[in-house]
């Protein structure tokens, strides 16, 4: 009875190894498995989503060895996330704004008297030099003219007639602007003469050129000078 009972125990004691001894090789064939394939979808994920989608876990750990039926290693540990870089925009500088006010140009101010008959006047019917007189921003051309006989005696209390011819700056444009003025001579055959509207310094109304003349004189005496006067200011 003890021999056969003792046959028994042996047979179970192996049954029992072996047993164990493919279990254990089933496991470590399952955890080969089972690495292969996290490797390969963490290597899949990397491929399409690049560096910065976040690191996979550590590889497991090696399996107990056979005859002591270790446990296998633990788990590796858990991948950092991928680095986030966010860069801010640069603003933008909008260039510096320039304004130019234009230069403000004074009229001209100059006051002169009037000239007055005198040995100045011309021997033959006729003007003497203009002048330019100012008054604020805006200008007269101020002359005088005689009135003579052929003789050379002037016409006194003489009537006559200016022909105004002004070069003056429009809203369309220069033009000439003819104008006709009534005289009448003083006890010397002399009359003082003031161009009439005045001209301003720039803009539409301004002069850059006056030429008067005499056209007409009721007096039968007159010497027949037409006396002209060709002024540019």
């Amino acid at each position: 009875m003890r021999e056969q009972r003792g046959a028994t125990l042996t047979e179970y004691a192996l049954m029992v190894a072996l047993v164990a001894i493919v279990c254990l090789g089933a496991l470590a064939v399952l955890g080969r498995r089972s690495a292969d394939t996290v490797d390969e979808a963490a290597a899949k994920i990397d491929a399409d989503h690049g560096s910065t989608v976040p690191g996979g876990g550590g590889g497991g750990g090696g399996g107990g060895g056979v005859a002591r039926g270790g446990s296998g290693g633990g788990g590796g540990g858990g991948g950092g996330d991928g680095a986030t870089t966010t860069t801010a925009p640069v603003p933008t500088t909008a260039p510096p704004t320039t304004t130019t006010t234009p230069p403000t140009t004074a009229a001209p101010s100059t006051t002169t008297t009037a000239p007055q008959p005198g040995d100045e006047f011309p021997e033959d019917s006729g003007f003497i030099d203009g002048e330019q007189v100012w008054s604020g921003s805006e200008w007269r051309l101020h002359t005088a003219l005689v009135l003579r006989a052929p003789n050379g005696a002037p016409l006194a209390d003489t009537d006559a007639t200016v022909q105004q011819w002004r070069h003056v700056r429009t809203s369309y444009g220069w033009t000439w602007i003819r104008t006709l003025v009534p005289v009448t001579t003083g006890p010397d055959g002399t009359v003082t003469f003031v161009t009439d509207p005045a001209f301003p310094a720039w803009g539409n109304g301004a002069a850059d050129r006056i030429v008067l003349s005499i056209v007409a004189v009721d007096h039968s005496a007159w010497d027949q000078s037409s006396g002209t006067l060709d002024f540019e200011p």
